[in-house]
Parts: structure tokens; C-alpha cells; sequence
């Protein structure tokens, strides 16, 4: 149909797709968010409008005058957060192929082409964004958005992965390009759930490799997890950007509260010492360099896996660089 995809949930569809354009979220891409930020029409395919896909239900994603189509199994969903113009009840997949072959249509026109290459210029600008700020940066510590990509450059794209909430929520959605979709806790964000979730997944999929990126606050929550990995040798990876801080909570006390800091601040020890006291493979990451033969180690160790990783805990690196500027053009 020509209709560029964003999706409330990252790895819906797969990011290389041509009409793909990438989550909507408080932490989205900036493509995504112009888009539907200027659109005069969104059909919205099982999307709840939620409190983070729509900045706390503001207009500063959703634009105020735009109408919307809104399809769910679920009609007590139909304008519950946002209006529609119009609502229909129904499976996503069915309405779809009802649609598909309801309009037939025709192959791509000329409007649509033009459109493509306006995408693909959007996308390459902003793939040279995340280079600029980090993505082949050498920093030590190790930059967030360096670690992303050597994550992508590893699994490439028949990796499950399990991301965390708060900061290193954010930094996934920024930073990864997902393929599938991923794991992920959800809107009520119970932190060390992710990592959890990637143990049965690697049970369900023996055969692909599974990764949870993991802060580091996150993981110490349910650390003892990680004897219910060992002992039933479930050899997942367990990536943990450690930076001694709750980044989502530190960065609210520095906007809000005048540096006044509570709660925010972690003791965190050598977590690859500690994953190998419980009988799992450990290693401590502090350098770039290090994070691709790290993390290939850890695959092929087929053991539970931890790769404590030191990553930059500064302010300016708390949470991405990203303040929702939805009407910027890139």
C-alpha cells in the first residue's frame, strides 16, 4: 500500500523492511516520530495508545486533529485513550487480508516511489546520527550506543533478545535494530523480568542464541536467578551495562530535585565474579575493543553466560539523547 510502519513495540516488524520506520516511544526514532507526528491519518493495527507510545497522552507524538482507524479484538479499546473516526472489531491479520484484497492493490506508483526514497534518505541520516553519537565511538568507559551495535554485528537477525526496563530499556529501544520481536516487561516495567523470560525462551528455541540486555540495578533484583540457570544449564547470555546507577531515577532527581539524589546511586560488585562463584561463565567488558570477542565467547561457552559491562554512567549518558523533538526533520 505505500504506508510507512511504526510500531508501539519494537521488533513488530523487521527494521530493514523499506516501510519500516521504528517505534514510537518516549525514546523513538526520530523518523517514526516525524512521521506520525505529521500524519492526517493513522491506522492503528491492535495499538492500545498507551502511556509511553504517546508521551503520557500528550500531542506531542499523536497530533491533536489527526484521524484515526482503529482495529482490536477488543472493542472497549475504540477511542479509549484518543478519538477515532472510526472503529473495527476484528483480528489484525484478517482485516488486513480483507483490506489487501478489498482496495487489490496495484503496485507501487509514482506518489509511493517518491515517498520510498524520502524514507531512505530520512533513515540514512539518521543511521549517520547514531554514528555521530556513539555507535563506532572508542570511549572508555564503553559509550551505550557502541555496545548496541556490536550487539547487532554479533546476533545479526535469529537472536532472541530480551531487553530490561528503565534507562537500559531506553538505550535498547535507541540503539538495537530488532528484527523479531523482542522480550520485554511491559508497561507496568518489573525490573529483572527480562532476563528471566530469555531463560524460557531459550528453552522454547534450544537452537537460537538468546540474549537479555540487562541493567545492571535490574539484574541484581533477581540475581538468584541465576542458580535456576546453572542448574538446569540453560546457556543463555546475560549482557549487563553496568554503570552503578538506576539511570531513569537518577536523571528524574537531576531535572526535578535540584541533585537531590535518593536511592539512586548502587553498589554493584564484579557481577563476572559473581556469575562464576555460581558455577556460570563470567567476564568484565571495559573496553570496545573487548565486546565483540566477549560476547562471542560467551555464546560458544554453552553455559549461562555474564558479561558485566562498564559502560559511561555520566549524566549526559544517563538516558538517550532524545527529548521527543517530533518536529525535527532529519
Amino acid at each position: 500500500m505505500g504506508i510507512p510502519i511504526a510500531v508501539s513495540h519494537k521488533g513488530l516488524d523487521p527494521e530493514d523492511h523499506p516501510w519500516s520506520v521504528g517505534p514510537i516511544v518516549m525514546v523513538g526514532y526520530p523518523v517514526a516520530m516525524d512521521r506520525v507526528s505529521n500524519a492526517d491519518l493513522i491506522l492503528a493495527l491492535g495499538c492500545t495508545f498507551n502511556q509511553v507510545t504517546t508521551a503520557s497522552y500528550t500531542d506531542r507524538i499523536i497530533p491533536s486533529k489527526v484521524k484515526i482507524i482503529q482495529v482490536d479484538l477488543d472493542p472497549t479499546e475504540f477511542g479509549k485513550n484518543f478519538p477515532m473516526e472510526l472503529g473495527i472489531i476484528g483480528d489484525v491479520r484478517a482485516v488486513l487480508q480483507d483490506t489487501i484484497e478489498k482496495l487489490k492493490p496495484e503496485g507501487p506508483k509514482r506518489q509511493n516511489e517518491e515517498r520510498l526514497q524520502n524514507l531512505f534518505q530520512a533513515k540514512a541520516q539518521w543511521e549517520q546520527r547514531l554514528l555521530s553519537e556513539g555507535a563506532e565511538s572508542d570511549a572508555v568507559p564503553i559509550n551505550r550506543l557502541r555496545l548496541m551495535r556490536d550487539l547487532n554485528t554479533v546476533l545479526g537477525k535469529e537472536a532472541i533478545l530480551a531487553a530490561e526496563s528503565g534507562a537500559t530499556h531506553g538505550w535498547f529501544y535507541y540503539g538495537y535494530k530488532a528484527y523479531s520481536p523482542i522480550l520485554e516487561p511491559g508497561d507496568l516495567s518489573c525490573m529483572g523480568s527480562g532476563w528471566c523470560m530469555a531463560m524460557a525462551a531459550k528453552l522454547a528455541y534450544p537452537d537460537r542464541a538468546v540474549v537479555s540486555v540487562t541493567g545492571d540495578g535490574a539484574f541484581m533484583m533477581t540475581l538468584n536467578e541465576l542458580a535456576t540457570a546453572v542448574d538446569n544449564k540453560i546457556p543463555l547470555v546475560v549482557v549487563v551495562p553496568h554503570n552503578s546507577v538506576y539511570g531513569n531515577v537518577r536523571r528524574k532527581q537531576i531535572e526535578h530535585f535540584e541533585d537531590r539524589f535518593a536511592g539512586s546511586e548502587l553498589y554493584i560488585p564484579n557481577l563476572a565474579e559473581v556469575a562464576e562463584s555460581f558455577g556460570a561463565y563470567g567476564e568484565r567488558v571495559e573496553k570496545p575493543a573487548e565486546i565483540i570477542p566477549a560476547l562471542e565467547r560467551a555464546l560458544a561457552s554453552d553455559q549461562p553466560a555474564v558479561l558485566d559491562v562498564i559502560v559511561d554512567g555520566s549524566r549526559e549518558h544517563l538516558e538517550p539523547p532524545v527529548k521527543l523533538r517530533v518536529k525535527d526533520r532529519y
